[in-house]
């Protein structure tokens, strides 16, 4: 079922810094910690995309956007009510869309 909102909930602009702020901490925390040497080597962050990309004759910037679309897709259907949640909770998944752009940033970074 998609989260309801009603008119009367509001953030202020102070929560909403503070929010953010404390959410991107968590993120990275995790990015850089745990979940990110599942993914890649300390030599160079960005390997996954580059060594799929390679094996699949494209970009490592598809890749990352390929990577990215399946979580939209999900995040989308699960506010619309067109699909169910499927264990992981939306929260998650925006951390993720986040975490790939940080990582399409870096890829953009790489080929200037």
């Amino acid at each position: 079922m998609a989260p309801q909102t009603t008119s009367s909930e509001v953030l202020t602009r102070d929560r909403f810094k503070v929010y953010t702020m404390e959410s991107t901490q968590d993120r990275h925390r995790l990015m850089f910690g745990t979940r990110g040497p599942d993914y890649a080597s300390d030599a160079d962050a960005l390997d996954n995309f580059k060594r799929r990309a390679h094996q699949l004759r494209t970009t490592p910037i598809k890749i990352c956007l390929g990577d990215m679309s399946k979580h939209f897709e999900q995040v989308c259907g699960n506010l619309t009510g067109e699909l169910p949640s499927r264990g992981q909770a939306i929260t998650e998944r925006l951390d993720d869309i986040q975490n790939y752009i940080d990582l399409l940033r870096g890829l953009l970074y790489v080929s200037r």
